[in-house]
């Protein structure tokens, strides 16, 4: 029998509920986020009227074209940005989402910044690590300069840092993927105290892990929504 939404939403919340139990945590400081890449209107309508009230955007093109639930109550708190941003594109997303999870450069933080600024606004935003060690594809600021780049971007008007975001090693083993999640955690935590709120790590094949080390937001897409022809 195909599983719909709320089947699957009720499996994660499963296996939130057991990974927090397991670490000795609460269920309540788990953020759960449906990342809709490639996902049609009527099943995001769907997470939502599961309970899902975080979603996320990969892209900018389709984070501005997308419909939106309709007739959205005030408990949908958040739509994220958790795709890599581009400068250019920055103007059609600062002001547009409650979290950009994304910044990985000074520049691109000041451009945030900037654009936050011309609308009256503070834009809140995670810095993204790099996670995997070599790559030369993946997005991220390095782990050796994060703290560094942390206490610059603290000096830019306009912004306000949150956290941190990490996705783990592509294809790892288990103890790799945990071992990342760690040094995330130990990164996040030698944060200033007001940019020690988010720590977003962990998808759909690994949050249960990202849960064990210290994740507060977990992004999941497949375990949501299942598979999406991308």
């Amino acid at each position: 029998m195909t599983q719909t939404v709320i089947d699957r939403y009720r499996s994660i919340q499963a296996e939130i509920e057991s990974a927090c139990a397991a670490s000795g945590r609460k269920t309540s400081d788990i953020t759960l986020i449906g990342v809709a890449k490639g996902v049609a209107p009527q099943l995001v309508n769907e997470a939502y009227e599961a309970g899902v009230d975080n979603f996320a955007e990969n892209y900018v093109q389709e984070a501005l074209s997308r419909e939106r639930p309709v007739n959205l109550p005030d408990r949908l708190q958040m739509w994220h940005m958790i795709g890599h941003l581009q400068r250019n594109k920055v103007r059609y997303v600062t002001g547009k989402f409650a979290l950009i999870h994304s910044v990985d450069s000074r520049l691109l933080a000041a451009e945030i910044g900037r654009c936050a600024l011309v609308a009256n606004g503070v834009q809140d935003i995670l810095l993204q690590v790099k996670l995997e060690n070599g790559s030369e594809t993946k997005f991220g600021v390095a782990p050796d300069d994060v703290l560094d780049l942390a206490e610059a971007i603290a000096q830019i008007d306009g912004i306000q840092l949150k956290g941190l975001m990490g996705i783990a090693p592509m294809s790892a083993q288990a103890a790799v993927i945990r071992s990342a999640f760690a040094s995330l955690y130990n990164l996040y935590s030698r944060l200033p105290e007001p940019a020690r709120q988010v720590l977003s790590m962990g998808m759909s094949a690994d949050f249960a892990v990202a849960i064990h080390e210290g994740a507060t937001h977990i992004r999941v897409g497949t375990a949501l929504f299942g598979p999406r022809n991308l």
